[in-house]
């Protein structure tokens, strides 16, 4: 999927500045329509063959209705007891706040299972909108990063070109051979690559691209226009590239693995939003700091913001709790190993699977 996606930018990057400047912009947004259309119409053409099934009940409606149903529970029980706390009366374990909602209706247990799990994975991707607002300046502020460089003959927005390149050439590299060998080491083993530890340490490394692509301005701020190589831009792009393997990939892995089956289109759908939170925060820093900052430090800042970022989601990827069901067998979800789930983990969660936020 992600390879597919990166393809076709391989030949938007390159394709489209040449038509912006031999036929400007109208034959540029005219093209993309056309494929677009065409796209459309193949993937109707194939509705016989797919699976189809009938519609059921709104994910939004249940996730919604549970959530109503507990706050509801909880708020009688602290008005009668002075407490809302929900103490399981056989282990005495405190029991996670929707669990309030058992037995009250349209609240049965698979469905009070499925929202604590997409509550839990919200609070995973509620940390995701910074880090596209920094990957998503390749397009806007690092292009205009490159029009201010010695370009050696290339338009600036190919420069974009390389991003996909490279991350058609990482997927491989890092699917069967990085991960591999990291969790062979003894190093890996003691820590493995797991899904969330992969997106920390991605963070970090966007991080790192930031302060680079800092040093670069600052370069260029001192030199002549036109007179740094756009080439001293390659290490920035490096690094968000391997950024991007490591948090956009994974977490695409990470969501599909923990959203429930009846709920899976509305999570990856989730994710996909924090895309446009992070371009709309993006947007926000540069319409008020933009002015008032100069190139390089918005740079500095934007690292800091991710760092900053990155430690949040330390702490909240520490207290995640894996999904029970976690496999789909024959259509239907059944347990899984509780090693399984904990894969998705900074740390092996406890033994009782409901605790935690």
């Amino acid at each position: 999927f992600y390879f597919c996606i990166n393809v076709g930018s391989v030949i938007s990057y390159i394709v489209s500045p040449l038509l912006r400047v031999s036929a400007r912009f109208g034959v540029t947004f005219i093209l993309p329509t056309i494929l677009l259309t065409l796209a459309t119409l193949i993937v109707y053409s194939g509705k016989k063959k797919y699976i189809q099934q009938e519609p059921g009940r709104s994910p939004l409606e249940t996730l919604a209705t549970v959530a109503r149903s507990a706050m509801r529970v909880r708020k009688q029980r602290r008005a009668t007891t002075g407490s809302a706390d929900d103490i399981d009366p056989d282990t005495l374990v405190k029991r996670h706040w929707m669990e309030a909602a058992g037995g009250q209706p349209g609240c049965g247990d698979q469905d009070i299972q499925d929202t604590i799990a997409v509550w839990r994975m919200v609070s995973i991707l509620a940390t995701l909108p910074v880090f596209w607002t920094l990957y998503d300046q390749q397009g806007s502020a690092w292009t205009l990063q490159a029009d201010s460089m010695n370009l050696h003959g290339i338009q600036p927005d190919q420069l974009g070109v390389l991003n996909p390149i490279l991350v058609l050439c990482f997927i491989p590299v890092f699917e069967k051979y990085i991960y591999p060998k990291y969790n062979a080491s003894s190093l890996g083993r003691r820590y493995p690559a797991t899904p969330l530890r992969r997106m920390g340490l991605g963070m970090i490394v966007a991080t790192f691209a930031f302060v680079l692509s800092a040093l670069v301005q600052s370069t260029i701020d001192v030199n002549e226009p036109k007179t740094v190589s756009v080439l001293a831009m390659l290490p920035q792009i490096l690094a968000i590239t391997v950024s991007e393997i490591l948090v956009s990939i994974t977490g695409l892995e990470f969501v599909y693995s923990q959203a429930p089956l009846s709920m899976k289109s509305s999570c990856m759908s989730i994710f996909l939003v924090t895309t446009a939170i992070g371009d709309v925060f993006g947007g926000l820093l540069y319409t008020f700091l933009g002015c008032a900052l100069g190139a390089s430090a918005l740079f500095l800042l934007c690292a800091v913001l991710m760092l900053c970022n990155a430690f949040i989601f330390h702490f909240v990827a520490k207290r995640f709790v894996p999904r029970k069901t976690a496999s789909v067998v024959g259509g239907e979800e059944m347990d899984a190993q509780q090693d399984r789930g904990a894969s998705n983990t900074y740390e092996a969660p406890s033994s009782d699977m409901n605790k935690g936020p």
